[in-house]
């Protein structure tokens, strides 16, 4: 028989017991929203299927993930890690209303979870770091893929890039025009310059230093804004240094290719221009100028610059030294073409099948891959599928109407 003092212990040691437990179980069930997909469902030849249970599937139509959404809208665009994408869905025009409602919706690959994380269109590409994925809406907003939390880093704002070290965001203030600098851990933003049209692009290895694209005053005429040079701005003292081996111009578009060097694009009706740019000693590469836009493909992997152009894929290194091009055998006879972390996809003319109302109906892709040097898989697909690889051979395939998306590992 339990002395008094030993039924207090005993009771104590059973509660101690169902609060682990409960702890376990509650562990184990996330939010049905987010659940992720069952292990004996999970993956049947490669490729994400979708289980029983319509909420925690990842392909089909995404309203059954109960972020009510209908369709994927543009780009899938993955983390560098490929861990994570991200996307706009939307759903279908509400009786009375004129535009759909769109919503940015965030794919933690790794976890097999799909969640709508702001209700708003997404535009153009978001930036990322370790912890933080940030995006242009009708504002600027972060968002830290760790903790789940999203917050504003300005209501008026577009064009943002996170520094390596997460520390800060700048970005191209849309009300009072000029790029600001926002801080992650104060959450306060200071101005940086204050021109309308300079925008921001990249941060360089020193963590204080922002390439810009920072506006010279003399307007190129029929919508084109203001002609614009390259340049480096110390977010300290701020300081600016053109780097006058790129010829001025309107520019859209920075990678970096690591410590030394950036690829820089730019260009308006005039075509387009691609320079490998060594931001130590402000020398650079002319890959091309004033190309039409559907001449020539651009695209980075590992460091390496890939230029499509005439059947010829010509690689250069982040030095822009050019390397060995390769001539396609035998290439196909190109509809479109379509750049991804991994590889060009190629759409071919010949082998796209329609309905009687011009509908098509299935596509041949193939996909020259940056690892092989040559087309390495041929996939068709039905509805007019169009694919984006990632540098882990994930991707998301969005169908022709945009009402569903899959991922698939490659072998």
């Amino acid at each position: 028989m339990l002395t008094q003092k030993g039924k207090i212990v005993f009771f104590v040691i059973i509660l101690m017991v169902a609060g682990i437990i409960s702890a376990l179980f509650l562990q184990s069930s996330p939010d049905i929203a987010e659940r992720p997909l069952s292990e004996e469902h999970q993956e049947e030849n490669g490729v994400f299927v979708p289980t029983s249970d319509a909420l925690s599937r990842l392909s089909g139509d995404i309203s059954t993930f109960g972020i009510g959404v209908d369709k994927v809208a543009g780009s899938v665009y993955f983390s560098p890690d490929s861990r994570f994408a991200l996307f706009q869905g939307e759903s279908n025009p509400v009786e009375g209303q004129l535009e759909k409602g769109s919503y940015v919706v965030l794919v933690d690959i790794s976890k097999g979870v799909m969640k709508k994380i702001y209700d708003g269109s997404l535009v153009g590409k978001p930036s990322w770091s370790n912890n933080f994925v940030v995006f242009s809406s009708d504002g600027v907003y972060i968002y830290n893929l760790k903790d789940d939390a999203l917050n504003v880093v300005s209501s008026f704002g577009s064009h943002p890039v996170i520094s390596p070290d997460s520390l800060f965001v700048a970005y191209k203030n849309t009300n009072e025009g000029g790029v600001f600098v926002y801080s992650v851990e104060s959450r306060n933003s200071s101005i940086l310059t204050d021109d309308t049209f300079d925008t921001p692009a990249v941060w360089l290895k020193v963590p204080t230093d922002l390439l810009i694209f920072k506006s010279d005053g003399t307007d190129l005429g029929e919508g084109a804004g203001e002609r614009q040079f390259v340049a480096r701005v110390d977010t300290v003292t701020k300081s600016i240094k053109e780097y006058t081996s790129v010829s001025r111009g309107r520019f859209f578009d920075a990678v970096s290719l690591g410590d030394e060097s950036v690829l820089v694009s730019g260009g308006f009706d005039d075509g387009r221009s691609d320079y490998i740019l060594n931001v130590k000693n402000d020398t650079a590469v002319t890959l091309h100028k004033n190309v039409s836009v559907s001449e020539v493909l651009i695209d980075v992997f590992s460091r390496n610059v890939f230029v499509y152009s005439q059947n010829t894929v010509t690689p250069y290194n982040y030095l822009g030294e050019k390397m060995t091009p390769l001539t396609l055998q035998n290439p196909p006879d190109v509809d479109m073409v379509k750049e991804t972390p991994l590889g060009f996809n190629v759409n071919e003319k010949n082998v796209w099948l329609s309905d009687v109302s011009g509908k098509p109906l299935r596509s041949t892709i193939r996909q020259w891959n940056f690892l092989t040097g040559e087309f390495v898989k041929e996939d068709v697909s039905e509805d007019g599928v169009v694919t984006f690889f990632s540098e882990t051979s994930l991707y998301a395939v969005p169908s022709e109407d945009g009402a569903s998306v899959q991922f698939t590992i490659l072998n």
